[in-house]
């Protein structure tokens, strides 16, 4: 009787890829590959107002803040707020700005009831926004607040600038 060769058939040999390729990944090809840098030191800063109390419809700076950004890029803007009224309606309206342009919407935070009639129990707002990009060097930032009617006046106020890169 003459011996058979057994060969194998395609279909194991697919499946012994497929078994090695599961136990090691696809990583392996890729190990000597180096991913482009993007990521360059992270520039930030932050301040810290106090109590702002704007006293007419024009804009009262509550918050500044100077950054000097070591190359040109975009900055991202956060500045939140915490505000209250003395009189039944207590309402104005914030905006952050740089180089005379706002970023991001300015919201209007206020009452039409005395929710918020004191310093204790205050209302809050965030504004965020990205600025377009800026040339590197010294830039100001600021949180700036009007009084629609009466009695609008804001407790305590942030602004923080993240450089992106």
């Amino acid at each position: 009787m003459r011996a058979r060769r057994l060969r194998p058939s395609p279909s194991l040999v697919i499946s012994v890829i497929a078994l090695i390729m599961a136990a090691t990944g696809t990583a392996a090809a890729l190990s000597q590959h180096k991913a482009a840098s993007t990521a360059g030191p992270v520039v930030g800063k932050s301040a810290v107002g106090g109590v702002c109390n704007p006293n007419s419809a024009a804009f009262t700076n509550c918050v500044t803040l100077t950054m000097n950004l070591p190359h040109s890029g975009r900055v991202l803007l956060v500045a939140d707020g915490a505000w209250y009224g003395d009189a039944n309606a207590a309402n104005g309206q914030c905006h952050v700005v740089t180089a005379g342009s706002q970023v991001g919407l300015a919201p209007n935070p206020g009452q039409e009831l005395g929710t918020h009639t004191d310093g204790v129990h205050e209302g809050g707002f965030a504004i965020t926004g990205v600025t377009p990009v800026l040339a590197a060097g010294k830039r100001t930032f600021r949180l700036s607040c009007l009084e629609a009617t009466p009695d609008f006046a804001l407790g305590s106020e942030d602004l923080s600038a993240v450089l992106l890169n």
